[in-house]
């Protein structure tokens, strides 16, 4: 299964082979990715809803997302990072980014991948 980036048939029909995309954040409009375009097509929906989730049936909530919410075009080609995403929820709860940072000299995010048990035979 290709991924694909789903954009209206205005903007796929300004893209062709060896154009650029820059993949931005919602949020805060910074640039994460670059796409470099391959392939620019229109989809067949209900294939790929056959194909993919086994059923083209509204009833299916991923059918009915492809169906009401995927705009017209693909485009496909190579993804190259530029910079992670910023995560703003949760920022408490973060490790600290050494160790020392840690009010007692320890890492704190450390995890551990116990045995399975025994089992009784």
């Amino acid at each position: 299964m290709p991924i694909t980036l789903d954009v209206d048939d205005e903007l796929a029909a300004t893209l062709a082979p060896g154009g650029r995309i820059a993949l931005r954040d919602p949020r805060d409009d910074n640039v994460l990715a670059i796409l470099t375009v391959d392939d620019v097509y229109r989809p067949d929906k209900a294939l790929e809803a056959e194909k993919v989730m086994g059923a083209d049936d509204l009833a299916h909530p991923a059918v009915r997302y492809l169906r009401e919410t995927t705009k017209g075009s693909y485009v496909g080609g190579k993804v190259q990072a530029v910079r992670p995403p910023a995560h703003f929820d949760y920022v408490a709860l973060r490790c600290p980014s050494s160790p020392s940072a840690h009010p007692l000299g320890v890492d704190p995010c450390q995890a551990r991948l116990t045995p399975p048990p025994l089992s009784p035979s």
